[in-house]
């Protein structure tokens, strides 16, 4: 599917004309509570007032998606707006592509077994984003927790139909929000230049995700998106985070951090890019550490001098100090202990539930240990 992305400034206008556009009748709005009272004063054009349905939580869980599912079944719109950031796209994206089915237990079944390949979408899916970091807008895959475990839907339909970027939207966001969903696309460029499934179209995206996140990060944080040009920037940076985690997917330090989340409270970008500071020198190590890339040792090397290139340094120790750089002046804690990780057995928690499909996707074989020995350096 060829994916349609509007720059805008009035998103409100950009909206209503694809509405014409295209001929939509039957509109559902999908957003969170920041933005509910905004939403209901907006005037979307339909032949139909648009329902609202509002996202709850923390980060996508099943029980939201269920609710979602229930009022598409009533609703039958044929355009789901998920005005948002990741969890509410994430949201959408799965109720859409499963709403068909009956029950929580069904649902639960179909994305544990992935059974959902030849389940058919009700609707079209227009994605309008209020963060600059998950950049779900371009994936074709959406998170969801159940019972405190995070899973993967993943199929092409998931893609959104229709984007629109307006930076307006990020104005004025809370600076920890800013922060970590920065530090969710940085990690995100990072991790697709190593992953054994990246590739040189991926690659590029990261390149470029990297650059713009670096050059405009600070800028974006201090000004609280109130600086068009930085704030610009750092949504199309987000943007091609995700379009390169569509190749490449995530790594190690994706797959460490839900457990983080989850327990302990900690936003899942700083989560990532808590675990991720240690994987640049784990990865760096490719003659210590059992290559599993099939591309060879000699070609994870190449990936680290890059990223080392991308942050303008000249060795992985450098890379390191200019990464824990961007951290410190996001106010982000790099200490595990600080973040209430204080013991074995909040260790042996975090490692027993690590999703190894992405371990998989990591150039370097780590074990358990590797693992622990990252949190026992503050513990």
């Amino acid at each position: 599917m060829n994916q349609l992305v509007i720059d805008s400034l009035d998103f409100v206008a950009s909206v209503n004309k694809l509405i014409n556009d295209k001929d939509f009748s039957n509109i559902l709005i999908v957003t969170g509570k920041n933005f509910e009272q905004k939403i209901k004063k907006l005037k979307i054009i339909s032949k139909k007032k648009p329902s609202i349905f509002i996202s709850k939580g923390p980060y996508p869980k099943v029980s939201c998606i269920y609710e979602l599912i229930k009022l598409l079944q009533i609703e039958k719109p044929d355009l789901i707006i998920a005005i948002g950031g990741g969890r509410t796209i994430d949201i959408v994206k799965q109720a859409n592509k499963l709403y068909k089915l009956k029950s929580k237990e069904e649902i639960i079944d179909c994305i544990k077994n992935k059974t959902y390949a030849d389940l058919l979408c009700l609707s079209s899916v227009l994605v309008i984003p209020t963060t600059a970091g998950t950049g779900s807008e371009a994936t074709q895959f959406a998170v969801t927790y159940i019972d405190n475990k995070k899973y993967s839907v993943d199929h092409k339909d998931l893609l959104p139909e229709f984007v629109i970027h307006d930076s307006t939207l990020l104005r004025n966001m809370d600076k920890k929000i800013i922060a970590s969903t920065a530090m969710d696309a940085l990690t995100q460029a990072i991790e697709s230049i190593w992953a054994i499934k990246s590739s040189k179209e991926s690659a590029n995206y990261a390149a470029k995700s990297i650059k713009l996140i670096r050059q405009n990060v600070i800028t974006a944080y201090e000004s609280r998106n109130n600086d068009k040009n930085s704030s610009k920037k750092m949504q199309t940076a987000a943007y091609l985070s995700g379009k390169a985690i569509n190749i490449s997917r995530t790594t190690a330090p994706h797959a460490i951090s839900y457990p983080l989340t989850v327990h302990f409270n900690i936003s899942h970008g700083h989560a990532v890019a808590m675990i991720l500071r240690h994987f640049i020198r784990i990865n760096s190590k490719a003659d210590v550490y059992e290559v599993i890339d099939p591309r060879g040792k000699d070609h994870v090397k190449k990936t680290m001098k890059e990223i080392i290139s991308l942050f303008e340094c000249d060795s992985i120790e450098d890379c390191c100090k200019k990464f824990d750089l961007i951290l410190e002046k996001l106010s982000l804690e790099i200490n595990f202990k600080k973040m209430g990780i204080e013991n074995n057995s909040d260790i042996e928690k975090i490692v027993q539930e690590i999703n190894l499909e992405r371990l998989n996707n990591n150039p370097v074989k780590v074990s358990k240990d590797d693992i622990k020995n990252i949190f026992r350096t503050f513990v």
